[in-house]
């Protein structure tokens, strides 16, 4: 008795399925150093314990307008009663002047044994898009990098880590510049803005140190990311809050991604690939890359951990391809190409919370000019045009 046993008749895939999975049960984000949580979070768990914080913490609370009365009824409180009157909204409306960065709620250590909560005073069933980033005291890159809200332009960056927050997806842009510069995206916060320790893959690297900046345009479909450059100087960032999945391919080459909503993609302690797993999230995710008539060879670079009954499929050419698989570790990952396509068109449905996907894809001319290949050439990312098709965040 006790033991976890499998019937005989088990499919190996659906038993190693629930293996990697098993862990992923709860809602939340669990990194070494921090936890990412949204409102549904708080309805779970009345009062919610905060992981890191008994030992000093730093709270970062995405701004939402109109959701002030929600988080005036999220109280952080310690078992100690300090802090009674303290609510969630206080880590949603402080800025530094100067950076117009995120102002952290910060938690001093407690004695031994005692813990900080969050208490939700709400009424049952009432609910808010409101990310919450807790960060331990001890955590890596805390004086190298700023949290910021989504907004439309972002102030001169005065260092080269950039962690964004944000409860909508959103596209992003940042523009070319003369001087040489880099930048590596992950769906994650600067803990883990190196990837380590928790085995993050990059969405996106424009691997241009060498060159003048190229500039990007990205779909963002993650509550958190940050951003690390070589060097903070001369970066232009905007931001938008309704996400683009109708993607225009430059036709002298572009690198890019493609991800289910909340993907994160840590595979901490091999337990799987993480998502933030949300009812706000539609099920349905579709995303099209078009080339306008230019012939294109595009090669995929896939981390999949979607059951094989519901994979991600593929249309080119009209042929349906379909991808799938269990990836218990973040480092495990499938090649596939896609030739001579002027257009190819993803769709997947999420048929349980812990199923998650995401696709790098490099895309070049089938026939080569003498124009650089994707990735080296300064103009690629300018092209990149969006046709707001849908918003992947159900709003309550």
């Amino acid at each position: 008795k006790g033991s976890l046993s499998f019937p005989r008749f088990l499919p190996l895939f659906e038993m190693l399925w629930f293996l990697c999975l098993l862990p992923l049960a709860s809602g939340r984000v669990t990194f070494t150093y921090s936890v990412l949580l949204d409102g549904v979070d708080y309805n779970t768990d009345r009062k919610l314990q905060l992981p890191f914080c008994s030992q000093g913490c730093s709270i970062y609370a995405a701004t939402n307008e109109g959701q002030n009365k929600f988080s005036d009824g999220l109280l952080i409180t310690a078992d100690n009663g300090q802090f009674a009157t303290k609510t969630m909204t206080s880590a949603m409306y402080d800025y530094d002047p100067q950076t117009g960065a995120k102002k952290p709620c910060v938690l001093q250590p407690l004695a031994a044994g005692q813990s900080y909560f969050i208490e939700n005073t709400n009424k049952q069933g009432d609910s808010a898009l409101m990310t919450v980033y807790v960060v331990a005291i001890d955590a890596p890159n805390q004086d190298k990098s700023l949290v910021y809200d989504v907004m439309q332009n972002y102030p001169a960056f005065s260092k080269n880590i950039i962690t964004i927050l944000t409860n909508l997806p959103q596209n992003i842009k940042i523009a070319p510049s003369s001087k040489k510069n880099s930048v590596v995206v992950r769906t994650v916060g600067f803990d883990n803005a190196d990837g380590h320790p928790d085995n993050c893959p990059f969405v996106f690297d424009s691997d241009s140190h060498n060159f003048p900046f190229p500039g990007l345009s990205l779909p963002i479909n993650s509550p958190i990311y940050t951003l690390t450059f070589d060097t903070a100087s001369d970066i232009s960032l905007t931001s938008y809050t309704l996400i683009s999945t109708s993607l225009y391919l430059d036709p002298k080459g572009e690198i890019g991604y493609m991800s289910s909503p909340g993907y994160v993609g840590c595979s901490k302690n091999g337990q799987g690939m993480q998502a933030l797993r949300s009812s706000n999230y539609n099920s349905e995710t579709y995303y099209r890359l078009n080339s306008a008539g230019t012939k294109m060879n595009i090669h995929f670079t896939s981390y999949m951990q979607t059951p094989q009954d519901y994979p991600v499929i593929i249309q080119s050419n009209y042929k349906n391809t379909s991808l799938w698989g269990v990836r218990c570790d973040a480092s495990e990952l499938t090649q596939s190409d896609f030739t001579a396509t002027e257009s190819l068109a993803l769709g997947w449905t999420r048929v349980n919370d812990m199923a998650t996907f995401m696709i790098r894809y490099e895309a070049s001319p089938s026939t080569p000019s003498s124009t650089n290949h994707a990735g080296i050439d300064g103009s690629m990312f300018s092209l990149m045009m969006f046709s707001v098709i849908a918003i992947l965040w159900r709003t309550s």
